[in-house]
């Protein structure tokens, strides 16, 4: 059974929405993690670079789904 293209846009949203998601979380984790070893800039910097890859594979799983 195919889809509709809105339903393909209402997944490809989801996915948008939830990568975000799941971004900003890996950010705080990585902050959180940083104040507590007192290494700041490398806790942020893991953060981010885990956020970012993460949100990439959600919004392709959900791209392809």
């Amino acid at each position: 059974m195919t889809e509709s293209p809105e339903q393909r846009k209402g997944k490809h949203k989801r996915g948008n929405e939830v990568g975000g998601l799941v971004f900003v979380g890996c950010v705080v984790i990585g902050m959180g993690i940083s104040f507590a070893t007192n290494t700041m800039p490398v806790g942020l910097f893991i953060g981010l670079g885990v956020g970012f890859l993460m949100m990439a594979l959600i919004r392709n799983r959900a791209r392809n789904t």
